[in-house]
């Protein structure tokens, strides 16, 4: 079976397209439209299977049909039981997840090839009045960058990004994953967690991977967003 997706529920909807069936038939839909979710809309049509499956025993091939001519609700196709609203909502995840896992290849392979291609860069003259006071005070140096585009944190702590960082900025890079800012706060929008548990969560994926083949490693981007996802669910907007 295949890993389950996280979907939009509406409840009024289901609610109020079952109003007008019997308990049992309603009980049925609902386990129906359950393990569609769950299996990723690859439900087989076995009458042996459902008939426990949807807890209707003997009954499941008249509620079936029912559900089929009477209320419109399922069809069969290609020997698999679907529900149109279900295959919508389960496409509509899958490219989600998709548009993410090419993105975060994108930013990947970017930073892969800058790191391939740069050389050694000559250190920078230092400014006039720069040189001059450090003639002056051979000791002082100075303390902090200016143009570092983010806040100071602890070293144990996760990165907070001041106004000017990007959606392409790394806001966590592993030894094979790389986080990005926008996948960030893509994370904090959608699903219920906090700055601390991305944080905690990467550290603890990004040791697993070190430890596995690079054939595994090399599937981490799709992997970890599908993983994360079914970790911390989705938040309710």
């Amino acid at each position: 079976m295949s890993k389950p997706l996280f979907v939009e529920w509406c409840a009024k909807d289901v609610l109020d397209g079952t109003a007008q069936m019997d308990a049992l038939t309603e009980l049925a839909y609902r386990r129906v439209i359950d393990m569609i979710y769950s299996s990723n809309d690859t439900l087989r049509d076995n009458d042996e299977v459902m008939q426990y499956a949807t807890k209707t025993g003997k009954k499941w091939k008249a509620i079936k049909k029912e559900l089929v001519e009477v209320y419109g609700k399922i069809f069969i196709e290609n020997g698999y039981i679907r529900q149109a609203k279900c295959t919508e909502k389960l496409a509509k995840s899958r490219a989600n997840i998709q548009q993410k896992a090419d993105a975060a290849l994108a930013m990947h392979e970017k930073r892969k090839s800058l790191k391939e291609n740069k050389s050694p860069a000559a250190a920078a003259p230092a400014p006039v009045h720069a040189a001059a006071h450090a003639n002056q005070e051979p000791n002082n140096q100075v303390s902090t960058n200016p143009l570092t585009p983010i806040e100071e944190t602890t070293p144990d702590s996760p990165v907070s990004f001041s106004k000017t960082a990007t959606r392409s900025t790394p806001w966590f890079e592993g030894k094979v994953i790389t986080w990005s800012a926008g996948e960030y706060d893509d994370a904090m929008k959608n699903h219920e967690v906090t700055e601390a548990q991305i944080d905690a969560y990467l550290k603890s994926r990004d040791k697993w991977y070190t430890t596995q083949p690079e054939r595994i490693q090399r599937g981490w981007m799709l992997a970890t967003i599908k993983d994360f996802a079914q970790q911390f669910g989705t938040r309710k907007h």
